[in-house]
């Protein structure tokens, strides 16, 4: 078994072939047979495509050489086979794998897309992986080991003295909820375009741009790997109780913040 190290790298560079070979010969270049709807009721306009479906069965192909008998979560197998989730819990060792986060942005040009691993054991995320090809940035982190972009450790920076800035992704939250977020953020932070993809959302707070997103939809695999990789890098992800995000957690309100003292700020003011 790899060491922990050895295997952050290993898995970096599968990340950065992966992008090399079936990522970026793609990206403004699909065919229109090559994107697909997927039967989603919760989300009508989900789709995927050929690069997504090729990326995660290789993905599980590697990872399944690096850690043998770790079973391999991926959001497309999932779609296909919703038992699979079932692998991941209190007791298990799963990798957690989103192909391309970010579908729709990729479909339609955006380089704001990503693919996102993480090792997850006994309900912790031990280590995660974010590579965003079109970017060329490749996030990892190994926890209690520190975050790192293009190998060079993500610091935390000091806390910005203007408006805090940030987004709220209110789309999966019930409506009750969703009033209730609005009531209490209105007016009191300066509104950033969500980006749609959950892997850049949290590298750009682990990178010290923006100070807040507001998520209430917890796919683990849209989540895992960024949580983990924004903490090592200084930040929080909290739920609206104070609980710390985990790849377990249920569907509720969950505070990503470049600061602790920000994610305090805004459930105080998510309680009022």
């Amino acid at each position: 078994m790899p060491r922990s190290r050895d295997l952050l790298n290993s898995v970096a560079a599968v990340l950065d072939r992966l992008g090399q070979e079936e990522v970026l010969p793609h990206f403004r270049a699909l065919a229109p047979e090559d994107v697909h709807r997927k039967e989603n009721p919760e989300d009508t306009d989900d789709v995927v495509t050929v690069v997504d479906r090729r990326v995660e069965a290789r993905l599980i192909e590697h990872l399944t050489e690096l850690r043998p008998g770790v079973p391999v979560i991926g959001e497309e197998g999932v779609h296909e086979s919703p038992d699979l989730l079932r692998q991941l819990s209190p007791t298990s060792a799963v990798w957690l794998v989103d192909p391309i986060d970010g579908t729709r942005n990729f479909v339609a040009g955006s380089d704001a897309f990503g693919i996102a691993v993480a090792l997850v054991e006994e309900g912790e995320t031990q280590a995660a992986w974010i590579h965003l090809p079109a970017r060329r940035q490749l996030f990892m982190a190994e926890r209690a080991g520190g975050a790192f972009l293009n190998g060079e450790q993500v610091r935390r920076r000091a806390p910005a003295e203007a408006r805090l800035r940030g987004a709220v992704y209110s789309r999966f939250m019930p409506d009750l909820v969703a009033r209730a977020v609005d009531r209490a953020v209105a007016g009191r932070f300066d509104e950033r375009p969500a980006t749609g993809c959950s892997a850049v959302e949290y590298v750009t707070l682990a990178q010290g741009e923006g100070d807040f997103v507001i998520y209430f939809r917890l796919l683990p695999w849209d989540h895992a790997p960024g949580a983990l990789i924004l903490t090592e890098a200084g930040g929080v992800v909290v739920h609206d109780n104070g609980d710390p995000y985990t790849p377990l957690s249920a569907h509720r309100l969950t505070i990503l913040a470049r600061t602790p003292h920000i994610g305090y700020v805004l459930r105080e003011r998510l309680r009022q």
